[in-house]
Formats: C-alpha cells, structure tokens, sequence
C-alpha cells in the first residue's frame, strides 16, 4: 500500500520549485490504519 501511496505523493508539486516533493525528499513517515494512510511531509529550505 506505501508504494500506492508513493506513487500518488509523487503527483504533488512544490509550487515554487516546480518539482515532485518525492523527489525534494520532503515525505517521511507513512503511517497505515485500518483503510487510511497518513504521510508526513516535511518543509526544507532552498538557497539558491
């Protein structure tokens, strides 16, 4: 199920970087119960 999860997670763009926030490395824990899942995603800062 992670992995279906994953790959739905992989659709989110960050607005600002224009990239999928699976690829920024910005979703942690996936936590599953029951029929739902919970991802915690995680802000970082860019420098240009």
């Amino acid at each position: 199920m992670s992995e279906k999860a994953l790959a739905a997670l992989s659709k989110v763009i960050d607005p600002e970087l224009r990239r999928p926030i699976t690829e920024l490395g910005m979703v942690g824990k996936l936590t599953e119960a029951n029929s739902s899942i919970t991802a915690e995603i995680t802000s970082r800062l860019f420098k240009d």
